[in-house]
């Protein structure tokens, strides 16, 4: 068997509507979160973003990977195709600043 090929620094999102520990969660939310585990473990940046059901915190890190949670079961998509947007653009202005100094 040969090793895992090394991910560092990769910039990876995991989108689910579900995380494991929603109420209604069932193997997808556990297979996405495998993924997510296993990409985080071979060095990349992994966020899982997901629905917030009642009683969950919007942000929350476990196993080295940062869980956002978005809206409902009908908004999680839209809002993740801002924030999407939102991280990209906060991703080329860092870069900018970088590159200048």
């Amino acid at each position: 068997m040969s090793a895992a090929t090394p991910v560092d620094g990769l910039r990876v999102a995991i989108v689910n509507w579900r995380d494991p520990w929603q109420p209604e969660a069932g193997g997808a939310e556990q297979y996405a979160w495998q993924m997510a585990r296993g990409l985080a473990e071979r060095g990349a940046v992994v966020r899982y973003l997901t629905a917030r059901a009642a009683g969950q915190p919007r942000r929350e890190h476990r196993d080295g990977i940062r869980i956002v949670r978005l809206g409902g079961r009908f908004t999680v998509y839209p809002l993740t195709a801002a924030w999407n947007r939102a991280s990209a653009v906060t991703t080329t202005v860092s870069s900018r600043i970088a590159r200048a100094r």
